[in-house]
């Protein structure tokens, strides 16, 4: 007489481990394997702070490209918000900028050359690889110096060492959009530990502007003249009477 098969309970429960493993492993690295696990309320990374974007006194404008073909340079400029919410403690008024961080893709470390702030090359930077943060510090800005403050990247575009070849691969917000946060600086106690930092898009990248030209050899051809209308014939002489 032919007995029962028992199930096999615990080799499906392996099997069922292991698919469960497999399944996590395959959403996160569709999410991103080369970064932190991170949701989107983690940004910026390790902060207790006030994240929304209505708490910005301040906010970066779209970012503008120029330099050479292999060494281009981004920039973004600070401009005072319109949509600062007063309810906020950020948006009393009396906050300055100690700090911005931008959410980038942890492998492109060795694309970023150089940062400058109003032109002059800025040494307090770091980039975190592992947390996928670029922190641009001690910026020090108040209400009257942040407005019109220029930041400024500059990335490797031929670099063998990476693959983030243009500011668009170099975020991680996808979509051609960048990431950030403005930390304050409150000008009242002159603390740098930030309860601000709210977080906003910015992008995409506006095109360089056209060379001016040398000559005027080297300009476009105008363009030609509206069409004039040909000039009707004269009508034919009545006839001759008879």
């Amino acid at each position: 007489m032919l007995q029962p098969v028992q199930p096999l309970w615990g080799v499906n429960f392996v099997v069922l481990v292991a698919a469960c493993f497999l399944a996590v492993a395959s959403d996160a690295h569709a999410s991103g394997s080369r970064r932190a696990l991170l949701t989107a309320t983690d940004f910026p990374p390790r902060c207790s702070c006030i994240r929304s974007a209505r708490a910005a006194p301040f906010v970066l404008s779209s970012p503008s490209m120029s330099g050479s073909t292999s060494f281009p340079r981004y920039c973004f400029k600070i401009q005072t918000s319109q949509y600062c919410d007063p309810k906020f403690t950020c948006c009393n008024g009396n906050q300055g900028i100690n700090k911005i961080e931008f959410d980038v893709e942890p492998d492109c470390k060795d694309s970023l050359q150089k940062v400058t702030v109003n032109g002059k090359s800025w040494a307090s930077y770091e980039f975190n690889g592992p947390l996928g943060v670029l922190r641009v510090t001690k910026l020090n800005l108040n209400t009257v110096t942040a407005p019109g403050t220029n930041i400024c990247l500059f990335l490797q575009k031929s670099s063998s060492a990476s693959s983030c070849t243009s500011l668009t691969s170099f975020c991680g917000a996808g979509n051609g959009l960048c990431k950030y946060a403005i930390f304050n600086l409150d000008l009242d106690s002159g603390k740098t530990n930030s309860q601000c930092c709210p977080v906003n898009l910015v992008g995409p990248v506006s095109p360089p502007p056209f060379p001016p030209f040398a000559n005027a050899s080297s300009r476009p051809p105008l363009a030609p003249p509206p069409f004039s209308p040909l000039p009707l014939s004269p009508s034919p002489p009545p006839p001759p009477p008879p």
